[in-house]
């Protein structure tokens, strides 16, 4: 009977830990901000193919104070086409997807596909529409559901998103 008070003790000091991990952390997530934005930075390698440069660009946001990642987006091509990956937070509500807009346009809701010790994982590919008001517009929002149903909104700068986009290879 003891070993079954303090299993269950133990666990209902890891639930509460873990709730109150997860509330601040979104708290934080939700006031997050830095001094000056981020910039998209481009990265070229050719280790999967000695003689072809692939290249990526990404912009990370880090909590102020923790240095931890928020949330990163990184931007691929594939074969024709462009594709995202958003890197996000744990403590999120993984089955209400993503919702990514730009400039508080019109917001399409991507599927969140994986997880892992690191963070919950969205990939999806860009259409053409998509590149286009990212070239032009000025910040992209990426909302998701933390827990107990808290919308949480991140905001990824987009300045000097088209310089960069232009040294990915075409």
């Amino acid at each position: 009977m003891k070993n079954f008070q303090r299993c269950s003790t133990t666990l209902l000091f890891m639930f509460v830990a873990i709730t109150a991990f997860a509330s601040v952390s979104q708290s934080s997530i939700a006031q997050t901000t830095e001094a000056t934005p981020a910039l998209w930075g481009v990265t070229c390698n050719n280790n999967a193919n000695p003689t072809q440069l692939t290249c990526t660009m990404s912009q990370t946001i880090f909590q102020k104070g923790t240095g931890q990642r928020v949330i990163s987006a990184s931007i691929f091509k594939n074969a024709e086409t462009y594709g995202m990956l958003l890197s996000l937070p744990h403590g999120i509500d993984l089955t209400s997807g993503v919702d990514v807009s730009i400039d508080e346009g019109q917001a399409q809701k991507f599927a969140i596909q994986t997880s892992d010790a690191n963070g919950a994982y969205s990939r999806f590919e860009m259409t053409a529409k998509m590149i286009s008001a990212l070239k032009s517009g000025n910040v992209l929002i990426v909302n998701i559901m933390g827990v107990g149903n808290n919308p949480v909104r991140m905001e990824l700068s987009l300045s000097g998103f088209s310089n960069s986009f232009s040294l990915m290879p075409q």
